[in-house]
Formats: structure tokens, sequence, C-alpha cells
């Protein structure tokens, strides 16, 4: 089982540059998931979270976020490396700025920016996981841990 630390966040990136990149970063359930076609032909997965923890950026107790992929119209939209997230999930994710004209938010570095906070075996804490694009060994660590670093680093960066 790999171990996930703050030099090993992601692939070529760190827990500083996720930080440092990300425009939002909150703590989230998914309420809702549905998918859209727009005027222009693109396919978008609307999501609907409820923040537990707002971590940067503006992020409401409610919030509608936009990202590209998914399934409409009987067409699909399949981004490699996007992380899975389905109603009833926690997670930490790590977004974007929203893009001008369709309004989308990306996870910064795709599946680097998404982190599904999970109950461990019954008894035990909970941990963080994110499952790597090309089918790798998740990443995991201690919920925690992981949560007292992210918010460390914030206010580390927010101090320069």
């Amino acid at each position: 089982m790999a171990t996930l630390s703050a030099s090993s966040v992601a692939e070529g990136s760190n827990l500083a540059d996720l930080v440092s990149d990300a425009d939002w970063i909150a703590e989230v359930e998914t309420i809702n998931k549905r998918f859209e076609l727009s005027d222009d032909g693109s396919i978008q997965t609307v999501f609907t979270f409820s923040a537990i923890t707002p971590m940067k950026g503006s992020v409401a107790s409610i919030d509608e976020v936009r990202i590209p992929g998914g399934v409409a119209a009987g067409r699909g939209l399949h981004i490699p490396g996007m992380p899975r997230i389905e109603v009833g999930d926690h997670h930490i994710l790590f977004l974007s700025k929203e893009s001008v004209v369709q309004r989308w938010r990306l996870p910064v570095r795709l599946s680097a920016g998404a982190f599904r906070v999970r109950q461990a075996r019954p008894g035990a804490g909970r941990t963080v996981v994110r499952a790597l694009a090309d089918q790798q060994e998740p990443e995991i660590q201690d919920y925690q841990a992981f949560r007292t670093q992210v918010l460390h680093e914030i206010a580390s960066q927010r101090s320069r």
C-alpha cells in the first residue's frame, strides 16, 4: 500500500503546488450530479456539493460546480485522468479557477486534485484516498494528518 506524503501528492507535483494552483479547496459531500449538453454541443457534469470544510476560495455552503465530461443526449465525453465523483461521496477537492465561457472548474492536475474521504475498517479512523489515473495502486493517508497538512500549506502561502 502506497502512503501519501506532501512530497508524493501527485505525479510531478507536491501539496504546495496543488494549493498554489487551486482557486477553490474544500471538503465536500456530493449531494447531486447531473449531465448537461450545452448549446455549443459540449457535455458537462454539474455537481452540487455541500461544503463540510471550506478551506480556500469562495466556497458556499451549497455550491454548484461544472466539470467537463459525462453522458448526455446519447453522447459521451470521457476525459482521461478525471476523477470519479459520485453522489454521497466525500472528497477534499482542489479546483481550478472557473472558466469564463463554460463556467467549468477542473480538479487541479485532474485526479491529483481529488481525494476521497473514506471510513477505514470498523473502529479505525478515516483516510483520504486518491486513485491514480492509470490504475496504479491508490495513494492513502490518514485523514486528520492530510487535512492538517492542507490547512497548514494554505496558511503558509497566505502569509507569504
